[in-house]
């Protein structure tokens, strides 16, 4: 959280890998910002208003990456984690798919 643009790296290998004509996988909750939406960006820790609040870095961190999926990605599919009985939200976090490059 206190180092300058953190996500930077990642963002780089999502686009790495992508390019390439692999694939990503994410487990987990990813927040799409609708088009034309910036995604949340904050200085580094604790200097943005935020302080060291570890849930809104992540949010943030989250929503960069929701963003240049829906800008750049090819393909988003959803992976249903169908169990056949009732369970709590919390342990169905998801899976997402992403293919191609634009």
């Amino acid at each position: 959280m206190a180092t300058p643009d953190a996500i930077r790296p990642t963002l780089a290998r999502i686009e790495a890998t992508l390019a390439a004509g692999n694939r990503l996988w994410i487990v987990g909750g990813i927040e799409f910002p609708k088009p034309g939406d910036k995604p949340l960006e904050l200085a580094p820790a604790p200097r943005s208003p935020f302080g060291w609040n570890s849930i809104v870095y992540g949010m943030s961190w989250t929503q960069q990456v929701g963003a240049l999926l829906r800008d750049r990605a090819g393909r988003i599919d959803y992976i249903p984690a169908d169990v056949g009985q009732p369970v709590s939200p919390l342990e169905m976090p998801g899976l997402v798919v992403i293919e191609g490059w634009r």
